[in-house]
């Protein structure tokens, strides 16, 4: 009995010894395929840690498994349920829109396992959901500085109920407003007689339903919906946008960062890489400050407020509802392009 219980002690400590030096392996909900914007981030991330072993947790390297997070918000959620119970990942990365977000964190609700996410906002909140996108209320923060510097009279809002994001970046837009004197005009029955129009909806929507002439129109959607805005082409000329994201923000990391993205794969990084990358490095820094892959330790750090991460465009810190405190640019599009482009300020997190 005695030997067989000293075998058995061996084993466990030849596995313990095991793990201690096997890297560590992150799940990545992928929206589209290797040649994707997330993937080459991811990939670009995985390369500078493992060169600099001062940013890894508990000395040991790191691995992303990559698997495709399906075309519908349950996908998303089935195929994090599978890198928790058969990959046995140490953390989850991936769900750049809410929707995704969301179905992410009930498969880790309850599980050992704390995903971050490049979306905006993590719907419902999960206790194992934070979030790296500009979130909704910041992003009406932002937008709604923006338009008060024009000094409207009246704004109206075009709302579509299943856009859950854009409608709560337009709720506070429409409360700075309202408080700064603007009338706002609800629903968008009567959008001609404003000033300026805020779209809580989809791009195309958005596009289709533009007002003729030099009326103002701002864009109440986040990163992940800006693509399809833009590719609209002329009829978006004109909008305002808010973004995590923009090639000339003056970040050291952020121009080492441009410029290796550019020696490796020939273009330049867009949105969807700066999150995608700002997840990864902010979960591996809360582990490696924590030293430890225990999601309550990992938590406990993402939440510190006096001790805020370092993503590629300035300080980022985490609000009680687990979405992102992060530096916003706002600019117009023209010509396909970001123009006129101001930097804010995140606000103070409560």
């Amino acid at each position: 009995m005695r030997l067989s219980l000293l075998l058995f002690a061996l084993v466990l400590a030849g596995c313990s010894r095991s793990d201690a030096t096997k890297p560590i392996e992150l799940g990545h909900l992928d929206p589209g395929n290797h040649d994707d914007a997330e993937f080459r981030a991811l990939d670009l991330a995985v390369e500078e840690l493992d060169r600099d072993s001062a940013r890894l947790p508990l000395g040991r390297q790191v691995r992303v498994l990559h698997a495709p997070a399906g075309t519908r918000p349950e996908e998303a959620g089935a195929q994090a349920a599978r890198f928790v119970a058969l990959n046995r990942v140490k953390g989850l990365i991936g769900g750049d829109r809410p929707e995704q977000a969301e179905r992410i964190g009930a498969a880790v609700q309850g599980e050992g396992v704390l995903a971050i996410s490049p979306a905006d906002w993590p719907g419902s909140v999960s206790p194992n959901l934070f979030t790296v996108g500009v979130a909704p209320a910041e992003r009406g923060r932002v937008l709604a500085k923006a338009v008060l510097e024009r000094k409207p009279h009246t704004v109206a809002i075009v709302r579509d109920p299943a856009a859950k994001s854009a409608n709560l970046a337009a709720d506070q837009f429409a409360a700075d407003c309202h408080a700064a004197g603007v009338r706002v005009i609800d629903p968008d029955t009567a959008k001609s007689a404003a000033d300026m129009v805020f779209f809580a909806c989809p791009a195309r929507q958005a596009l289709d339903s533009r007002p003729n002439g030099e009326k103002v129109c701002v864009f109440g959607g986040g990163d992940a919906d800006l693509p399809a805005l833009r590719a609209g082409g002329a009829p978006a000329d004109g909008f305002l946008i808010a973004t995590a994201f923009h090639p000339d923000a003056k970040s050291d990391r952020l121009t080492a960062f441009a410029n290796r993205y550019r020696e490796k794969y020939g273009q330049p990084p867009t949105a969807a890489d700066v999150l995608a990358y700002d997840a990864l490095t902010v979960w591996v820094e809360a582990a490696r400050r924590a030293n430890s892959l225990d999601v309550e330790p990992l938590r406990e750090q993402l939440l510190k407020r006096d001790q805020p991460f370092d993503s590629l465009t300035g300080p980022l810190t985490f609000a009680d509802d687990h979405t992102a405190r992060r530096p916003v640019f706002v600019g117009r599009v023209a010509d396909g392009n970001f123009k006129d482009v101001r930097p804010y300020d995140p606000a103070p997190v409560k």
